[in-house]
């Protein structure tokens, strides 16, 4: 049906159109937020201005929408390039390929005013009027093409380096495997539709694959804005949620405009629905987040029964003890370690561990100026492996480093492995934590407080005798 089309162009077109508009005002001076917007936006030109080329009646006409449209994916291929090379910090290497294919792609342009390129615009299949290719169209879809597997080479390549060099909780890993899906996702949802040009439409993926292209805007653009990348099940499942309430809500009144010609019953459905629209997504979001993170609300409201006890412990030891074993029993992560300042040797020194499943070797001990020292310093709070690696390129071995400060400096800091099936730690996890960092910087204090008095009251005993 031609309305499966319409709503499927008009969904992804408002998507990254938002996406677009949402990334470049988070961060404007941002080099790789400028690039994707405009990328987002050229996604959003060839959607949009699809609807009007496929609904019109009058070729003369339906031609020039086609060539309208096509101004989208003549620079697509281009634009994803170039987010690629910037993502993977590589632009500099490839400045002159990513010219010559600007280049092409403004000659493309210039060449989509003639009838080289875009020749006739007729029906094909339900589609009232869509392009018929001149020669020049040729050599821009083997552009397109070619640019496109170029870049996703580029993915590929750095992806399979990661998992050589990373381990599978590596930010940097889990990084370039996160675009590197997202990207086969949603090129596998758009790319069919330049068969329609050559008069082959593949089953399903024509039209409903045009919605991958809306998941894939938003788990990228997720990635760009967020530090903690989320569990790509959320993602996936916010944008699934996302996707079918507007469908419901641009697709009911449209169908009801298009096929019995009720415009006007249809405009006051799609006010009714945009108005509660927001509402039903935030409450199967909810419902749905609710589900898949019980047991992560779990062993959070845990760790927060913790943090109150553990101020009333005055043995250092003892304290050490239960902070490490209850961290791993609740969080289930494969190891934790806690590290406490020894004035004494002028370091961290490792005071307990614990791992689970496996022999894992810790280190002895931190030196005051340490890397991972003077990252605790900067932030002042729990640190996940992401941001150590997107703020100073420190590499860690842990997932996450939870300090304990108090006005003396920083009194000792635990480490913590990797969760369950290298399940990501989400946000409320890192504002769980500082909780936990907050209480557990009272109670080393409170432990040394107490130890003091004890060693003032062994000592005075001794004189006594």
């Amino acid at each position: 049906m031609l309305i499966n089309y319409v709503v499927s162009y008009l969904t992804v077109g408002l998507v990254l159109l938002g996406i677009s508009i949402l990334v470049l005002f988070k961060n404007p001076r941002v080099r790789l937020n400028q690039v994707f917007s405009a990328y987002s936006f050229s996604i959003a030109w060839w959607a949009l201005f699809s609807i009007p080329a496929i609904l019109s009646t009058d070729n003369q006409v339906g031609v020039i929408w086609c060539r309208l449209f096509i101004i989208g994916p003549i620079f697509i291929p281009t634009l994803f390039l170039h987010f690629v090379l910037i993502f993977l910090k590589a632009d500099d290497r490839h400045k002159s390929f990513l010219k010559i294919c600007y280049l092409i792609s403004l000659f493309f342009l210039f060449s989509n005013t003639t009838s080289f390129f875009i020749k006739a615009a007729e029906p094909k299949f339900v589609l009232r009027s869509y392009t018929v290719a001149g020669p020049i169209f040729h050599f821009h879809v083997l552009f397109f093409v070619s640019v496109t597997v170029v870049s996703i080479l580029f993915l590929l390549d750095y992806f399979l380096g990661a998992i050589r060099l990373y381990d599978s909780s590596s930010y940097y890993r889990r990084r370039i495997s996160y675009l590197f899906w997202a990207t086969l996702l949603g090129y596998a949802g758009g790319t069919p539709n330049y068969l329609l040009v050559y008069k082959v439409e593949v089953p399903f993926l024509n039209p409903f694959g045009i919605y991958l292209i809306a998941l894939y805007g938003i788990a990228v653009a997720h990635a760009i804005l967020k530090y903690h990348l989320m569990d790509i099940n959320i993602v996936l499942t916010r944008a699934g949620i996302f996707t079918v309430v507007y469908t419901l809500v641009l697709g009911v009144p449209f169908l009801l405009g298009y096929e019995y010609g009720l415009w006007k019953a249809a405009t006051w459905i799609m006010l009714f629905l945009a108005t509660v629209g927001p509402f039903i997504y935030r409450y199967l979001r909810e419902k749905a987040e609710n589900a898949m993170l019980k047991e992560q609300r779990r062993y959070q409201q845990a760790l927060k029964h913790l943090s109150k006890e553990m101020t009333h412990m005055r043995d250092l030891e003892e304290l050490l003890k239960t902070i490490v074993t209850t961290v791993v029993d609740t969080v289930k992560v494969d190891s934790a370690a806690f590290y406490v300042k020894d004035e004494l040797y002028k370091n961290y020194k490792l005071k307990y561990h614990y791992s689970q499943g496996r022999d894992i070797k810790f280190q002895d001990s931190f030196s005051l100026d340490d890397a991972i020292v003077g990252l605790l310093y900067k932030f002042k709070r729990p640190v996940s492996n992401e941001e150590a690696w997107q703020s100073d390129k420190v590499s860690l071995n842990y997932n996450v480093i939870i300090p304990c400060f108090m006005e003396d400096g920083l009194l000792g800091f635990l480490l913590l492995g990797s969760k369950p099936q290298n399940r990501m730690y989400t946000p409320d996890d890192m504002l769980v934590f500082e909780t936990v960092s907050y209480s557990a910087s009272l109670a080393i204090e409170n432990c040394h407080f107490w130890k003091t008095i004890e060693d003032r009251q062994r000592k005075a005993r001794l004189q006594e005798m």
